[in-house]
């Protein structure tokens, strides 16, 4: 039986962005710039608010336990402009990333 939260769409688009940012950076060589560590460890982080937050409320989070995932996402479209300012990601591995970030973001705000 599955925790609430793991039945949520949110979480699992969280944890393909999870995925995808894993499987980004294993091609980025050793020891990789602080900043995609800080991608990896922020893209972490949206999954584990939001199994924190439903832990709190269940799958009928309240409207600030929403935004407080929202942050985290936010959170990490900004890392992620920096990092394609910093020419670290491309144009297209910007807009890959930027995608799922999109669809969680709005999910979050209903």
């Amino acid at each position: 039986m599955p925790f609430g939260y793991q039945e949520m769409d949110v979480y699992h688009i969280a944890m393909g962005f999870v995925d995808s940012v894993h499987t980004l950076l294993a091609l980025f060589p050793s020891p990789r710039p602080s900043l995609l560590e800080r991608l990896e460890s922020v893209s972490v982080d949206i999954p584990l608010t939001l199994a924190r937050v439903s832990g709190r409320t269940g799958t009928a989070m309240l409207a600030s336990d929403l935004r407080e995932v929202r942050s985290v996402v936010y959170e990490c479209q900004a890392l992620i402009e920096i990092l394609w300012r910093r020419k670290l990601l491309s144009d297209k591995e910007s807009d890959d990333l930027n995608g799922p970030l999109m669809v969680m973001a709005n999910l979050l705000s209903r």
